[in-house]
């Protein structure tokens, strides 16, 4: 897919109460919807993640639209045109179909600062920006990337024929699942089902495995890297290191002959262990659940390990090692139902209270009307501008006598402050000529001086205290004549009109605070055990309440009907165990299963396995190999080459056909696979034993067998087959 990163400053959306209400009534047809405070979290987690996909609409009627998209729902978005610092949100829709091929075509991935969500444009800062210039510009090259991709774009077909070796091989498969079936004598139609999807599976190129027919057909094998195996808790043998770093790594097929059992079981357990370490699920499947258990059995009790078993009864509580499906389902549903028992009573409380939580809402809307009306705040402002007009009015008769009242009051306290001045001077230069003075030898003059020095004090005195008492007489005279403007103005009928409605809407406005203080404090009480964190409610006014009462209402939207969905799913758990049962086939380190088991679970038609391991496939046709091949992405066959197969010469030659037929349902497919050319990264075979430590039984063989004493023949091909190539015993020796 076509995307261009944007790295932009933060975006603000603007969510309006309508959105919420048409948010709300699509929640009913759309519960995976957002409430409107999920969508500022799912923006910023996106935004962590690698961007918002965006898509830019084309400009029409100069509309600066952008549309963005989470996994569930999309956004449209209109540039605020008046300020340009945000996009109001003006549609919310789940995503569908032709959302998704859209975004194919090529998408902006927004990296903003940070994402924030409001309910007024006027919490958006005026200096903020929409980033609308970045994000077009960026879009425009995309674009231009895009036109030049399509023209050097050569055409592909977008369902490639097979080749027609490959389609006759599918033929063979499928006439092959016809004669099984006769030559069984019975009918298994579950089987047959399965074995016919997988052909059409193959044919149609919907098999998970991309390479699976190569490898069967053209004998032509991946190359790859083999993985490093991380350290596991048993130490493993060489060959058992060898199974789990390829079994790991190779894209196809891999082919596995050891000469012990328990080495494959213990192997394929350290393979399946490091699956998991790697978030890869696997599926095991055996002829008979003794070979399960040879594996499961070793896997660590922290592995979810399921088996399916359709005779399984319900789990103990002291099982242990492979747990079967079904049981555990049973087990696992009684625990949901407990779980989800202690959810019920906050929810149900809720949903009881229903007409008393919206009686209380109401009443939360009415108070916040109150405090909120525009009308209200101009209604007080227009009472106070007549309140002053009419004092005005009033006091203009006593203005003239007042500002003569004050020019003398100020004019008198002017004089008293120079004679006060003058007082305090003459004291301190007294206090400090007596200070300095040394009386002794004064003699009478200074006695003369200090005598008219008391006397000027004593007059200067008396002058401060007549300037007092006429400043006291003046302000008296001056606040009396104040006092009667004063009561003038509140003896005005109109004026202490509008001076007790200006008390009564400002109790008004605080009975109407605390009214929504107790309100919002119930409804509080409602969320608390589900909602641990509330929004804020400081300061307690119109912004702060109306926030919190849009996130209230939806938030109970979506508590109600999440009880409405738990009593459901409940309802239906109860009932259907089937619910659980393909989440935990779906998510389990490993499934196992027996054939027949494996064959006919429904449920995992619809899942993809990274890995499945096919024990026991030694002895295994093509038409009860395909159905376990086509449901992952790689393969594991691990058996015995030299197995036999179900059906033998003369049981074939009871339904003559072509010499084909009889090869595919006389040999298993891994016995053709082994014994063609293959490379060693796709097998894993038992080390040959060294010369010395080979017992006389099979020195002997090795003595009729062999062209040269001491070679033992480990090579894919028959004795036979060898022969007829000209192999060279040396090939032999490099093996040992």
């Amino acid at each position: 897919m076509n995307k261009r990163t944007v790295t932009i400053g933060p975006v603000f959306l603007v969510i309006s109460a309508s959105i919420v209400q048409a948010l709300q009534a699509s929640q009913k047809d759309y519960p995976h919807l957002p409430d409107a405070t999920q969508l500022e979290v799912d923006m910023n987690l996106l935004n962590d993640q690698s961007g918002v996909p965006a898509v830019v609409a084309d400009n029409e009627q100069n509309t600066h639209k952008l549309f963005l998209y989470t996994p569930s729902y999309s956004l449209e978005l209109d540039e605020i045109d008046e300020t340009k610092n945000g996009y109001r949100i003006k549609r919310i829709e789940p995503v569908n179909v032709q959302m998704y091929d859209r975004l194919a075509q090529g998408s902006l991935s927004l990296s903003a600062t940070s994402w924030h969500l409001c309910t007024q444009e006027k919490e958006i800062l005026a200096s903020q920006s929409s980033h609308w210039q970045e994000v077009e510009k960026e879009w425009q090259l995309l674009q231009v990337q895009i036109e030049q991709m399509r023209k050097l774009a050569q055409p592909v077909l977008t369902h490639p024929l097979l080749p027609s070796h490959h389609e006759q091989y599918l033929d063979l498969a499928a006439s092959l699942i016809e004669l099984t079936q006769t030559l069984k004598h019975e009918e298994n139609d579950i089987l047959l089902s399965a074995q016919r999807e997988a052909v059409v599976l193959l044919r149609e190129g919907k098999a998970p495995n991309p390479y699976l027919l190569t490898a069967l057909v053209d004998r032509h094998y991946q190359p790859y890297e083999a993985a490093t195996v991380p350290p596991l808790l048993e130490k493993l043998s060489s060959e058992q290191e060898e199974i789990v770093q390829k079994g790991l790594s190779v894209p196809d097929l891999l082919l596995v002959h050891l000469a012990s059992q328990s080495e494959e079981d213990k192997a394929l357990a350290g393979l399946i262990q490091v699956c998991s370490t790697k978030k890869q699920h696997v599926l095991l499947a055996a002829a008979t659940t003794q070979r399960l258990e040879g594996v499961l059995g070793q896997l660590p009790a922290q592995l979810l390990s399921l088996r399916l078993d359709q005779q399984a009864d319900e789990l103990s509580s002291d099982s242990t090692g492979p747990r079967p499906a079904k049981a555990w389902a049973r087990q696992m549903r009684r625990q949901i139902l407990e779980k989800t028992e202690a959810a019920l009573p906050p929810l149900s409380r809720l949903v009881v209270s229903k007409k008393t939580i919206g009686q209380w809402i109401e009443r939360l809307q009415r108070h916040v009307v109150t405090l909120s009306g525009e009308a209200t705040e101009q209604h007080i402002l227009f009472l106070r501008q007549r309140m002053s007009t009419i004092e005005q009015f009033i006091s203009t008769p006593f203005q003239p006598a007042l500002s003569e009242l004050a020019a003398t009051v100020q004019q008198v306290e002017e004089h008293l402050t120079h004679q006060k001045s003058r007082l305090e001077s003459f004291n301190e230069r007294q206090a400090a000529t007596d200070k300095s003075r040394q009386k002794p030898a004064l003699g009478r003059l200074f006695q003369s001086v200090d005598h008219l020095a008391q006397g000027w004090l004593k007059r200067q005195q008396a002058t401060v205290e007549s300037l007092q008492a006429e400043y006291d007489a003046k302000k008296q005279a001056y606040q009396q004549a104040q006092e009667a403007m004063l009561q003038a103005v509140r003896e005005d009928a109109e004026y202490a009109w509008c001076q007790q409605r200006i008390q009564e809407i400002e109790a008004e406005y605080a009975t109407a605070q605390a009214e929504a203080t107790k309100a919002i404090t119930i409804l509080q009480d409602t969320l608390r055990e589900l909602v641990p964190a509330q929004p804020p409610l400081e300061p307690i006014n119109e912004l702060t309440l109306q926030h919190y009462l849009n996130w209230y209402t939806v938030t109970r939207a979506i508590l109600e009907q999440r009880y409405e969905l738990l009593q459901e799913w409940r309802s239906q758990l109860s009932k259907y165990t089937e619910i659980v049962y393909p989440e935990l086939l779906r998510y389990a380190d490993v499934v196992s299963g027996t054939y027949a088991d494996i064959v006919a679970t429904k449920a995992l038609t619809r899942i993809e396995y990274d890995l499945v391991i096919v024990e026991d496939a030694g002895g295994m046709v093509l038409p009860d190999l395909l159905p376990l091949l086509v449901r992952a992405r790689r393969a594991v066959l691990v058996g015995d080459p030299k197995q036999a197969t179900p059906f033998d010469q003369e049981t074939i030659q009871t339904h003559p056909d072509a010499e084909e037929t009889t090869t595919q349902l006389t040999r298993s497919v891994l016995a053709q696979l082994w014994s063609s050319s293959i490379d060693a990264a796709h097998t894993v075979r038992p080390i040959a034993p060294a010369q010395e430590e080979a017992t006389p039984v099979e020195e002997e063989e090795v003595e009729s067998n062999a062209p040269e004493k001491g070679h033992i023949d480990t090579s894919p091909l028959s004795a036979k087959e060898g022969k007829e190539q000209g192999e060279p015993a040396q090939i032999e020796e490099e093996v040992i």
